[in-house]
């Protein structure tokens, strides 16, 4: 299974070794990611690379196998808004799927009881995300903070969710970290930071570190 947050595993902290002269590791593979992050970046300005973690207190990690951060694995690391209620424009006769942290407490959000308009989407900060998006509630009641869920419709979410972002082609990826925020769901709850009721950030979200394995490991670890 994946490896939580904390447990120690063995041979390497930066995942360069090589299991075979053909055989991609994960190092190599985030090389490539982040190869083509830059390449498909469309952004404003300088391309700034993602942040990088820390390895100096990590586990070592097995061989082949290497750590990144979220924001290093997608594409984009994005949340959401509400659109003003008593703004009619926004909601009357809206058709985009609008959903809340409230339904990520399934794997799979299929539909939404709430619809905004396309003028909400132009003049707010909410934005609409493809099917396959991944969905963490950054907070939220009860036991909803750290919930993972994967959009399977187009929808605008709001602010209480951190939209995970993938290149197209990069499904395995997409299930991999799936699975393993889920398998660390308390680990990643616990990195919430505030007061009575502590919250988790965009920031903390690509921060979080992610062992990374090669992709054939990663598809034997989502099927287990």
């Amino acid at each position: 299974g994946v490896p939580p947050l904390s447990q120690k595993k063995k041979q390497s902290r930066d995942g360069s070794a090589t299991l075979s002269a053909t055989f991609e590791t994960g190092a190599q593979l985030l090389a490539r990611i982040l190869t083509e992050r830059r390449q498909n970046w469309q952004g404003r300005g300088k391309y700034k690379e993602p942040t990088a973690p820390d390895t100096a207190e990590l586990p070592l990690l097995p061989e082949g196998w290497v750590w990144a951060t979220v924001e290093q694995l997608t594409s984009l690391v994005a949340t959401g808004a509400t659109p003003l209620r008593g703004k009619s424009d926004f909601w009357n006769d809206g058709n985009i799927p609008w959903v809340t942290s409230g339904a990520l407490n399934n794997g799979f959000v299929t539909e939404a009881f709430e619809f905004i308009t396309p003028m909400a989407i132009k003049q707010t900060n909410a934005k609409l995300f493809p099917a396959g998006t991944l969905l963490v509630a950054l907070y939220g009641e009860g036991k909803t903070r750290g919930k993972v869920s994967e959009l399977k419709i187009e929808a605008a979410t709001n602010q209480a969710c951190a939209a995970l972002l993938f290149e197209s082609g990069n499904s395995a990826l997409r299930a991999y970290l799936k699975v393993f925020l889920q398998n660390n769901y308390e680990a990643v709850r616990l990195l919430a930071s505030g007061g009575v009721q502590p919250n988790l950030s965009l920031s903390i979200m690509k921060n979080t570190n992610v062992p990374l394995p090669p992709l054939a490991e990663q598809t034997r670890i989502v099927a287990e």
